[in-house]
């Protein structure tokens, strides 16, 4: 073959990789907006839950100190709700972008406009700014320079990946202080359900009542095995009995501490569990990211499972939590 033609021969899948159609990124938005919709459902059930505990205490104190919790952990939960939006416009940038089927420079500063918005939206400064500057936001700063001179989809897309990761790490951060907030409204229900003044008064009262119980039993079996003390038989018996007879008494109101102190614990092991579900999910969804620049890179189909997985695992954990 003359050489002009197998040159030719060479260049036409070149040619024809350069001209493929750009993979479709909806799936990406769709797992994106299911995470989101995930949060915000467990974010409601985690206030409600809250709430409703705050509201069987009789006491102000209690109430206020389950309230001031709830009204952090509402704080704190929104905060990252935010972010989730954030994630979601991002997705959908990427989408109208690939869309559009514009590969070029044109294509990589609307990549670097979209990360820098998400960065802000997360309380990332982008841009000029006077004074101290974090880590995070130079890194930040620096891949976003990298992606808008990157003048290709493709490679505006691997050089967004770092940045995408950075910026799943102060997703988890808040993820992380609501489950923090949270915690601290468990505890303060905890106890006030374990104060005197609640549930926890039939527990104590029945602590107290053991020991006493155990006492006045050695005093029993002394006085039997003792024969000048045998005339502490009669009212140590009586006493026992008396005991024993609170004791009994005490039965329903231990069954409904116990029954509030075990529920107590379900839930907040499930609402961890969501938290979890959550932190698993925007990692989930910055490996994603990784997933759908190769796509591009390739000019393949990107499937996005482990993403749709995570956000169905968050789904059933909170199906879980919402049944308790």
């Amino acid at each position: 073959m003359p050489r002009k033609y197998r040159t030719a021969t060479l260049l036409v899948p070149l040619f024809a990789a350069s001209c493929a159609t750009l993979p479709d990124t909806s799936g990406y938005t769709s797992a994106t907006i299911g995470v989101r919709q995930a949060a915000a459902a467990a974010g409601e059930l985690a206030q409600a839950q809250i709430d409703t505990a705050a509201d069987t205490f009789r006491d102000a104190e209690s109430q206020r100190s389950v309230r001031e919790s709830g009204e952090a952990f509402g704080g704190a939960w929104a905060t990252m709700l935010r972010s989730m939006d954030a994630a979601v416009a991002y997705a959908e940038s990427l989408e109208a972008i690939t869309h559009a089927g514009n590969s070029g420079a044109g294509s990589a500063r609307a990549v670097a406009d979209s990360v820098s918005t998400l960065a802000t939206t997360l309380g990332v400064t982008i841009g000029p700014v006077a004074g101290a500057i974090t880590d995070t936001a130079t890194f930040l700063n620096t891949q976003i320079a990298n992606i808008r001179a990157s003048r290709s989809l493709a490679r505006s897309l691997d050089a967004a990946d770092p940045a995408i990761v950075r910026l799943q790490t102060i997703m988890s951060g808040q993820i992380a202080a609501a489950r923090l907030t949270y915690t601290r409204a468990f505890n303060a229900e905890r106890r006030t359900i374990e104060a005197d003044t609640g549930l926890g008064f039939y527990f104590l009262q029945d602590v107290a009542m053991e020991r006493e119980e155990k006492n006045q039993q050695a005093l029993l079996d002394d006085a039997v095995l003792t024969p000048e003390r045998s005339a502490r038989i009669a009212p140590v018996k009586a006493r026992l009995a008396a005991i024993r007879a609170a004791r009994a008494g005490l039965t329903n109101g231990l069954a409904r501490y116990q029954a509030a102190t075990d529920n107590l614990a379900a839930r907040r092991k499930a609402g961890l569990m969501v938290f979890a579900a959550a932190d698993d999910a925007v990692a989930a969804w910055s490996a994603a990211h990784i997933r759908l620049s190769a796509g591009v890179r390739n000019r393949r189909p990107i499937t996005f499972a482990a993403l749709d997985a995570a956000a169905d695992n968050l789904r059933q954990v909170l199906q879980t939590w919402r049944s308790l």
